[in-house]
């Protein structure tokens, strides 16, 4: 075995050891009462029309068990594709997505993005917008290591076009609550 197989090896032996996990979250509140922020994000087939890092094919709207393609366009210039399916949809609070590219054991994730609606001091209705994925498996280790920061940047610059969208005009980057990589 030469050296270089022996430290694939000996990484994919740490990542199996170390096969914790992690996840990302990104918060953000939008001034707008959930019923207006949830067709929004329900026409999954039209994100791209509106934010920069996000573009879904799917067939129609979103349903338990319906798959659906992402592409994703991260900060550092590169591109990925990964195949999921619609694990949940509560109408109008929450909805889920599996990555189905390589088995659960080895890399399983939930995506999911959550409204709450609440009020702003002077009454008017606000919705509090959680947008995280949770990760597991051995490969979720490298996943961490070499996307998890581009991966929560994808979600901030998703969440900031999302209130774009809702509002009509750009808000202030430190408008955000902000998230994290666990």
């Amino acid at each position: 075995m030469g050296w270089a197989a022996a430290v694939a090896l000996a990484a994919f032996l740490f990542a199996l050891a170390d096969a914790g996990g992690f996840s990302v979250n990104e918060t953000t509140v939008i001034a707008a009462p959930r019923e207006e922020v949830w067709p929004v994000l329900f026409s999954m087939a039209e994100w791209a029309t509106w934010n920069e890092v996000f573009a879904i094919q799917i067939d129609g709207p979103p349903e338990v068990g319906k798959p659906l393609r992402i592409t994703s366009h991260w900060e550092d210039g590169t591109t990925s594709v990964s195949n999921e399916k619609i694990v949940t949809v509560e109408y109008p609070s929450r909805m889920c997505w599996e990555y189905q590219d390589l088995p659960q054991w080895l890399l399983g994730t939930d995506r999911c993005i959550s409204l709450a609606e609440a009020q702003d001091f002077d009454g008017k209705p606000i919705t509090h917008l959680a947008n995280y994925e949770v990760f597991d498996g051995p490969v979720s280790t490298f996943v961490k290591w070499y996307k998890g920061y581009l991966i929560e940047d994808g979600f901030r610059k998703f969440n900031r076009a999302l209130k774009t969208k809702i509002s009509g005009k750009p808000r202030p980057a430190w408008v955000d609550i902000g998230g994290a990589v666990a």
